[in-house]
């Protein structure tokens, strides 16, 4: 939105299909969100002398996208790089495989401390309202019980079985995507003691 902008070459790009983040330093700020935004950005565009608007992100960043485009008929091509992996007619999002794939490795570390300690171990990864990088990453891990946020968290079924695994293997794996419901209520924040946070 402030209009700020750097030339960019082939040199400055050609090595970034295995770096995750944004190298331009920017933000997900949503313009519809803050008053005279749009306008700001409409005005930078022309100013800038832009064809169009490419963005990468997720549901929010493309939400944004759409809107410039049916309401402003801003020229926009959506990039659906989200690790969330929540967008519609798309399979699979840059950055979805490397955030499970990331998750599983650490998974299978808290398994070792785990089974050293004799512990439950939890694992929280990244996904806001779409639980797709836990479910992942909970199959390809062979977690023992995975919590979603499209799915209320039954605590007396999730204790029992728990209970029996660790019986059974003195270690167990949970993996969590944030926030979940339980009775109606949203997890927020990081409260379990033998816990990790990734991706």
């Amino acid at each position: 939105m402030e209009g700020n902008s750097q030339p960019v070459a082939l040199q400055d790009v050609k090595e970034l299909v295995g770096k995750g983040g944004t190298f331009l330093g920017s933000s997900r700020t949503n313009p519809f969100k803050k008053e005279g935004a749009v306008e700001k950005c409409l005005a930078n565009l022309k100013k800038l002398k832009l064809d169009a608007l490419v963005a990468c992100g997720g549901e929010d960043t493309l939400g944004v996208a759409a809107k410039l485009f049916k309401l402003h008929q801003v020229n926009v091509v959506g990039v659906p790089k989200t690790m969330d992996n929540d967008l519609s007619a798309t399979d699979y999002t840059f950055g979805f495989d490397t955030a499970t794939t990331i998750a599983v490795d650490a998974a299978e570390r808290l398994r070792d401390t785990g089974r050293s300690h004799r512990r439950i171990m939890v694992l929280e990864v990244m996904g806001r309202h779409a639980g797709w990088v836990a479910l992942y990453t909970a199959i390809a891990s062979a977690a023992d019980w995975v919590l979603l946020p499209e799915r209320k968290v039954d605590i007396k079924a999730m204790y029992s079985h728990l209970k029996k695994v660790h019986a059974r293997d003195k270690v167990g794996i949970v993996i969590t995507s944030k926030p979940w419901n339980y009775r109606g209520r949203r997890r927020k924040g990081n409260n379990s003691t033998s816990s990790a946070t990734c991706c």
